[in-house]
């Protein structure tokens, strides 16, 4: 309350000394023309009052000039002037030339000072505002800080000033915020920004977007650093990240699962095609013992048939191999591949089934097929499912014939594209649009899960390929995969 008291009273305190000297003045100019007859020393004294009153009330400051100057004319009004007319008009003159050019300039001088003041007032709201911690530091030394900056490292005001700003930044963080500064240097005009971890007063380490930009302060290099607080949105990344991987190998045991339930859904007809080598096993081992016990053959016959035992053995084993490979759980891995070999296995992995629903294959693979990138045992998942629904869709069909092909689109630069086409009861092209939708399915309870056509999308999708399903009621549906060839892919379910 005291300085502004003071302010209050200190222009007053100028006007009255300002009147005084005026007054001063008109004393002294009456003193020297009637008692001493003399105008030449006292006249030189009005600039003083006339300045100051221009000083301080800018342009209106005329008017002590003005009252000088009429003292002067009131002089020869009442003929005690001691010079002439003309001298005191000159005078005159010169009071309100002096009185309009140091009014004008102080007005220019205090309008600038405003201005300077809003301008750092506006700064200085905007610095402690700021949503982010600001500081401005020289030398690695702290010169200024906002309150923000002072909240997020929990330091109370103004303990930061002159703090030195490596102390907090963690040892493993250090090189960062060198590297920093370094880049700063390198490039001021642009400036730098990292993510490093700062400490807290209480010891708490928190993580830090910082941006460090150059700057002048009291006219001397400096370097401005705005930090803000992302310990919040590190930990949510973090989480995100173990959600993503969760997420990740829930869909691949969902993936593994569909596998393993197709392959349930196979095991009559598997057992049915293990039952074939096994009972030629038995037949050729009984003639075998039977040729030994009654000597009944040559040793050529005896080896002939053990020849054909083996044979049977490795078609067994063929068997349960491919079985295995599509039932494993496997981790990605992309590699060059022979698509038309992936669905070759797999059309003969399901020939036993194909043969028992009398249906007719037909192939036609164009042998100058290029490679893709792809991972072998999910791309034959999605013919394996493809092959299945079309032998199943030809069930009540009469004719019953499966066309598969595969092509190179458009020129040597284009896709990749197998056509699997069957003659089965087909379906409308809203029902095509469903189809893989999770958990849609045309089958009888109990008979699918409704994630077969879904997890197949979503494995020619991460082949960063497509697939087209087109259908007419009672004349079949055709299924279209198109893969890019020797392109990366993207993530698998």
């Amino acid at each position: 309350m005291a300085d502004r008291k003071n302010s209050d009273t200190f222009p007053d305190f100028q006007a009255v000394i300002i009147i005084v000297l005026a007054l001063v003045y008109i004393g002294l100019a009456a003193f020297f023309n009637i008692f001493l007859r003399t105008g030449i020393i006292y006249t030189h004294f009005a600039y003083i009052p006339i300045v100051l009153a221009s000083i301080k009330w800018e342009r209106k400051g005329v008017f002590i000039a003005l009252v000088l100057a009429c003292s002067n004319l009131l002089f020869h009004l009442f003929r005690v002037g001691t010079s002439d007319f003309w001298d005191d008009l000159v005078r005159i003159f010169f009071f309100l030339v002096v009185s309009l050019c140091v009014g004008i300039l102080s007005e220019k001088v205090r309008t600038g000072q405003q201005a300077l003041r809003r301008s750092e007032a506006k700064y200085r709201h905007i610095f402690e505002s700021s949503f982010s911690g600001i500081a401005v530091c020289r030398d690695d030394t702290i010169l200024l800080a906002n309150a923000r900056l002072h909240e997020i490292l929990g330091y109370p005001q103004p303990e930061l000033i002159g703090c030195s700003l490596p102390k907090l930044v963690p040892e493993p963080d250090k090189p960062i915020l060198q590297k920093g500064l370094a880049k700063l240097i390198r490039n001021k005009e642009y400036g730098s920004r990292f993510e490093c971890r700062l400490i807290r007063k209480n010891g708490v380490v928190i993580w830090s977007d910082a941006v460090v930009t150059a700057t002048q302060y009291e006219k001397t290099p400096a370097f401005l650093i705005n930090v803000k607080d992302i310990t919040g949105e590190k930990k949510s990344e973090e989480e995100r990240r173990k959600l993503i991987e969760v997420s990740r190998q829930q869909q691949e045991q969902l993936v593994h699962s569909v596998r393993l339930a197709e392959m349930g859904e196979m095991a009559a007809s598997v057992a049915h095609e293990l039952n074939q080598p096994l009972t030629g096993i038995r037949t050729y081992a009984d003639n075998a013992a039977y040729m030994i016990d009654e000597s009944a053959g040559s040793l050529d016959e005896i080896r002939e048939n053990l020849t054909l035992i083996s044979k049977q053995v490795d078609r067994a084993k063929k068997i349960i191999n491919q079985m295995r490979e599509l039932t494993r759980k496997t981790d990605l891995s992309f590699e060059p591949l022979d698509i038309n070999g992936s669905v070759r296995e797999i059309v003969e992995f399901l020939k036993p089934q194909l043969e028992l629903s009398r249906i007719e294959v037909l192939m036609n693979l164009s042998p100058d097929l290029p490679r893709i990138m792809g991972d072998q045992v999910r791309l034959e998942q999605v013919f394996l499912n493809l092959i299945t629904n079309a032998r199943r869709a030809m069930e009540e069909s009469e004719e019953r014939r499966l066309k598969i092909r595969s092509f190179l689109e458009d020129g040597v630069h284009g896709s990749v594209v197998i056509e699997i086409q069957d003659t089965g009861k087909g379906f409308a092209k809203d029902t095509g649009e469903k189809f893989f939708m999770p958990f849609y399915t045309t089958k009888k309870a109990g008979e699918g899960t409704g994630l077969g056509l879904p997890i197949a999308l979503k494995i020619i999708e991460a082949h960063n390929g497509s697939i087209e399903a087109s259908g007419i009621p009672g004349q079949g549906a055709k299924f279209v995969v198109k893969l890019p060839r020797r392109k990366e892919p993207g993530n698998l379910p």
